[in-house]
């Protein structure tokens, strides 16, 4: 069973256990409820400027994914981004990497993993990231864009948009 599935109905944790009872609790909205706050502390935690670089390039990568899921986690997301060394945006914000030159961090441990460090926008909400960065644009009252805002907004154009989505992005051009 991958590590990220969340199970909320006992049939498919029994499903994913080869039909066997689990000691796991089964996920439901109270415990969805009760552990986000938890899970965003830890995130909060080490996801931050001063992390190890091997953190920010795992993290920019992989939790771009829980934007549509919480949305509010953007401004946080895109604030490392916009303060990552550029050599960790650039990478991050790439989207189709020549073979070969694509970067993979190996982390030791229990459980060694590959991560991949490249993709981001492939991953990310887009316009949640556009909308993020225009409030930065605003907050901060700036003239001009500066490299790492015009390199993320590139990255939020190169994936394709929501049809839903349409009147949002309208908003912001």
């Amino acid at each position: 069973m991958d590590s990220g599935t969340l199970l909320r109905n006992p049939e498919s944790a029994r499903s994913a256990l080869g039909g066997q009872e689990s000691q796991m609790e089964t996920i439901n909205e109270k415990t969805v409820e009760h552990y986000t706050p938890i899970l965003f502390r830890i995130i909060y935690s080490i996801f931050q400027q001063t992390a190890p670089k091997a953190t920010l390039k795992i993290g920019l990568i992989y939790l771009a994914k829980i934007m549509d899921f919480y949305p509010e986690f953007t401004e946080k997301y895109l604030e490392i981004l916009l303060s990552s060394p550029e050599n960790i945006r650039t990478t991050t914000l790439e989207m189709n990497p020549l073979p070969g030159t694509e970067e993979e961090i190996y982390v030791s441990g229990a459980n060694t993993e590959k991560y991949r460090t490249y993709g981001a926008p492939q991953e990310w909400n887009a316009l949640f990231v556009t909308q993020a960065l225009q409030k930065v644009v605003e907050r901060e009252n700036l003239q001009s864009l500066e490299q790492p805002h015009i390199e993320i907004f590139d990255a939020c154009t190169q994936t394709d948009f929501v049809e839903e989505d349409l009147n949002e992005w309208h908003l912001i051009f």
